[in-house]
């Protein structure tokens, strides 16, 4: 058969029979990916179309791949642009024509062929050359022996999505492929990760440490920001979603988005010399450097000083390790720009947290004072001194300061994005998830039994799931100082604290967030009103793992049948049998906040060097878990 050319164009048009018979998709629609990682994860998501954000999130080690070969450098902490702003995309397609033979043609809008393929009527078929984005083409299949055509409009639309943040934005708590662990013939004892001479050594405990996307900032596909981005590349079959976090776990407004961070959690701190207090380790670049070097690629870019209001300089003296009353005045950040940095469809944000001290509200939740008894008394002032000064506990108002400061760091955000002509329609921020969801504070009379109920059980069983805290404490201080069973104060919450934290911080954080982000005319998202579940706390699965018994999802069991004679606070709940039991993204679990001893198990690594453990787990505590952050990925549009 002589090939229909250019000129018989438009006789093809006119014995069509018809328009929209023939399917397409483009074949890798998340760039950030290599192709195969791609066409994996919608395999992987076919089964359940409507749950595309949960089924990644806890998706199995095994059967998580798309980590191989992305376009982050990591070396040199940026993305491979080329990659991920690509202009150009490939296309696969099917028709619904029978037969032997049929041929594809697919033309530009002016009619000039691009390509041609002769396949099988009924196979899919891949065009072999390239589309340009946002550029109209028409695609056409004509069947050989009765010519019988169908044809359909194609035009491929970029979106580039950006993610900014810290570690609720990055996916703290949550690597991409967590920890894979042996299961010895030995059950190692609680501290195992811990102390220096354990029952298991750590390196014929750990088979495969935990890998992130991006080690440094803990940043995970994951992640909330990751998730509603690859749910959007894979349910729109036509779109190419160009996305880029620049996320890091422990970043703050000042100390990581306008100035390089400093000591992000996949960087171990260098071992401090004599006559120094520290040798900290930083990003190479800012956030708003980073964002702005991305959307500039292949423009000339100008670096301009930025001074900050002074009620901000707080943030410097902290930042640069000086005293506030003999200071230099060093409070300035360098911006990055450019003439026409390239356009942003969705932008999403979460700030605030360690900007307020988030960590120490944490550990002021789950630290009380040791009480001995008997002669051990006169040991109760300085150990708990001790305890106090490695954790550093902050009461919740001692950090409504820095709430009240929110505002003002929001308005320094705002100044970066409207410099490089985000539009305030692309911005949504994340509201904080809150410990105690659906739970209206103050406590009513009719609600505080239950809570008591709750909140009793949420204790003990605390206490067992932060045993590595308390082993990692006993460790670093003193231990002849510390009776065994008092190894860290038990670390489980306190019901009273944990409900005044949530009333004088999480909620007074989450206003203010909301406050500023609506002064910006930026869309705001509050997971607690927002999504329809509400049992997802800190606490959840508490009451209902007793009841469950042997049924209790793996996920939510916050302990192992230790070795050692070590008494349970929850003596109702199973164990797990083993470490290696452990069910990191299981899909059952109730709970939505990590505890110490999952932290540990999801996301422990061990130095290549020496193949001793890495204390970068300790991060993962009270962080949401995939599953949750799959709620959250569900709420942007």
């Amino acid at each position: 058969m002589k090939w229909t050319t250019a000129l018989g164009y438009a006789g093809l048009l006119s014995i069509s029979q018809a328009h929209a018979d023939v399917t397409w998709e483009v074949q890798n629609r998340f760039p950030l990916l290599s192709d195969e990682a791609f066409t994996h994860l919608v395999a992987l998501t076919q089964a359940n179309p409507d749950q595309v954000a949960r089924t990644i999130a806890t998706a199995d080690r095994s059967d998580f791949k798309p980590l191989r070969n992305t376009a982050w450098f990591p070396e040199v902490q940026t993305y491979i642009t080329r990659q991920v702003l690509a202009e150009t995309t490939q296309i696969k397609a099917r028709s619904s024509l029978s037969g032997p033979s049929c041929q594809w043609e697919l033309r530009a809008q002016d009619g000039n062929l691009v390509a041609h393929v002769q396949a099988a009527c009924a196979a899919e078929i891949n065009i072999p050359q390239s589309l340009r984005l946002s550029q109209p083409y028409t695609l056409w299949v004509t069947q050989d022996e009765s010519k019988a055509s169908e044809s359909t409009d194609i035009q491929i639309n970029p979106k580039l999505i950006i993610a900014l943040g810290d570690s609720f934005a990055s996916g703290e708590g949550n690597p991409d492929l967590p920890a894979k662990l042996n299961r010895t013939s030995k059950v190692p004892n609680h501290d195992w990760a811990i102390v220096k001479e354990p029952n298991v050594m750590p390196n014929s405990l750990i088979k495969r440490s935990a890998e992130w996307w991006d080690t440094n900032c803990h940043r995970s596909l994951r992640s909330w920001p990751a998730l509603a981005a690859l749910r959007q590349a894979i349910i729109d079959p036509h779109t190419v979603v160009q996305f880029a976090s620049f996320a890091c776990s422990g970043a703050e407004v000042i100390d990581g988005f306008l100035l390089p961070q400093k000591n992000p959690p996949g960087m171990e701190p260098m071992k401090p010399i004599e006559g120094e207090r520290n040798r900290n380790q930083w990003l190479r670049s800012s956030q708003q450097n980073a964002l702005a070097r991305f959307l500039c690629q292949g423009q000339e870019q100008q670096s301009i000083p930025v001074a900050h209001p002074k009620a901000l300089h707080g943030y410097f003296d902290t930042y640069y390790e000086r005293r506030a009353d003999t200071a230099a005045a060093e409070n300035t950040t360098t911006r990055i720009t450019c003439l026409k940095p390239r356009p942003v469809d969705t932008l999403m944000v979460q700030f605030g947290g360690n900007d307020t001290g988030f960590s120490g509200i944490v550990k002021w939740i789950l630290y009380s004072e040791i009480n001995y008894r008997g002669i051990a008394r006169i040991l109760e002032g300085r150990v708990n001194k001790s305890i106090r000064d490695e954790l550093r506990p902050i009461a919740p108002k001692a950090a409504l300061t820095h709430i009240r400061l929110l505002d003002l760091l929001y308005r320094q955000l705002a100044n970066e994005l409207e410099i490089l002509k985000i539009p305030p329609s692309a911005v949504h921020v994340m509201g904080y998830t809150t410990p105690l969801p659906g739970i209206p504070l103050p406590v009513s009379d009719s609600q505080k039994p239950a809570l008591t109920t709750l909140l009793k059980a949420c204790n003990a069983r605390t206490r067992d799931g932060n045993l590595p805290l308390q082993a990692l404490i006993a460790e670093k201080l003193d231990n002849h100082l510390i009776a065994p069973r008092h190894d860290g104060a038990y670390m489980g919450i306190s019901p009273s604290r944990l409900i005044t934290a949530v009333q004088d911080y999480v909620n007074p954080l989450i206003k203010a967030q909301q406050a500023a982000a609506e002064k910006h005319r930026w869309k705001f998202h509050l997971p607690e009103t927002d999504l329809s579940e509400q049992d997802w706390g800190f606490c959840a699965g508490s009451l209902e793992c007793r009841q469950a018994g042997d049924q209790c999802p793996f996920g939510d069991r916050i302990r192992w049948a230790y070795p050692e004679d070590e008494e349970p606070w929850d003596k109702q709940s199973r164990p797990l049998p083993h470490p290696a039991d452990f069910k990191p993204y299981d899909p059952d679990r109730r709970r939505g906040f990590r505890y110490g001893i999952d932290a540990m198990l999801t996301s422990i690594r061990l130095r290549q060097t020496d193949r001793t453990v890495i204390e970068d787990w300790l991060y993962s505590i009270a962080h949401p878990t995939a599953s949750l952050h799959a709620k959250l990925a569900d709420l942007i549009e």
